[in-house]
């Protein structure tokens, strides 16, 4: 891993966005597997593993010091009991911090149940106002709130033992992501700036999030991994700097193509009709998974609307 410092983070200027809260849905998590992936240095990935790609469930990351535990994201509520039994089965150890890499509901719903265990909940201060003050719907319950935020482009969290440093990358996924680095474990966790597989989830043009930044988050996680370097994406499996690498590729790929399909006049009926990303398909969609099968569409007026952008 190329180690970052917090003052260079400052000076990066990355892009990467927010929107509102993801939604429960009605699921049967019964047959959630969360599978613990030992990344070294007492830092591991907590994958979830079901057979229906709807559920779209969060990674989780854990990393175990000498006195306490770091978390990175929750998952659903509902899969709470699962995850907190599989981190007892790594350590005793109490959860000190919870760190939440964006706000959306599928890496921030157990927040209530770690907080009530005595974990400090933390997170950049634009997902406090995406779950307070949300751009549509209502807010969520202040009991899943992160009780500490940082502003800027960085913090660090610290437990014995284990030191997790946070970037903030703007208008992005959304306007509040955080990518996590453990620089002693060579691990990062990205949020959903990136998948492994899948397209990844696009919010709706104006709720913070670009293009640029998208890729630009997707750059920052390569540039900082190396041929050792462990990723933990937002959904998926674990994966290294060339699966960072294509993940980059395709957000590229898929922007050029439509921007010149956006060029001829071509409108959003006819890009579908079209499918001018199906030899991506062949690798990035996930069918049955709705962020992946519409991104097609999303990415489209994502990209129209930023050509259309004075």
């Amino acid at each position: 891993m190329t180690k970052i410092t917090f003052a260079a983070a400052l000076l990066l200027g990355s892009c990467v966005a927010l929107g509102p809260a993801s939604a429960q849905r009605a699921f049967d998590y019964s047959k959630v597997e969360e599978k613990a992936v030992d990344l070294g240095h007492g830092v591991f990935g907590i994958i979830p593993t079901s057979d229906d790609p709807a559920m779209a469930i969060g990674c989780t990351t854990i990393a175990v010091g000498t006195d306490g535990i770091i978390v990175v994201d929750t998952q659903f509520p509902a899969l709470y009991d699962k995850i907190r039994a599989r981190i007892r089965e790594i350590s005793p150890l109490p959860v000190k911090f919870v760190i939440n890499t964006h706000a959306h509901g599928d890496h921030t719903g157990a927040n209530t149940n770690f907080a009530h265990d005595g974990a400090i909940i933390v997170a950049h201060e634009n997902v406090l106002k995406a779950m307070s003050h949300p751009a549509a719907g209502a807010p969520v319950p202040k009991e899943n709130w992160p009780g500490q935020t940082y502003s800027g482009q960085g913090t660090e969290v610290k437990v014995a033992g284990q030191r997790a440093e946070l970037v903030h990358v703007e208008h992005a996924h959304t306007d509040g992501d955080t990518i996590v680095f453990f620089p002693d474990a060579d691990v990062i966790a990205t949020g959903d700036t990136m998948h492994r597989p899948g397209y990844p989830s696009v919010d709706a043009p104006g709720s913070g999030n670009s293009t640029d930044g998208m890729i630009a988050a997707a750059a920052f996680t390569v540039d900082h991994s190396d041929a050792r370097t462990k990723i933990v994406p937002g959904h998926g499996q674990v994966m290294d700097k060339a699966g960072a690498r294509s993940f980059r590729d395709m957000l590229v790929t898929a922007r050029a193509i439509l921007r010149k399909d956006i060029a001829k006049g071509m409108t959003e009926e006819q890009v579908v009709a079209a499918q001018p990303l199906s030899a991506l398909d062949k690798i990035w969609l996930v069918k049955g998974n709705g962020a992946s099968t519409r991104f097609l569409v999303n990415y489209y007026r994502l990209v129209k609307s930023e050509m259309a952008a004075p």
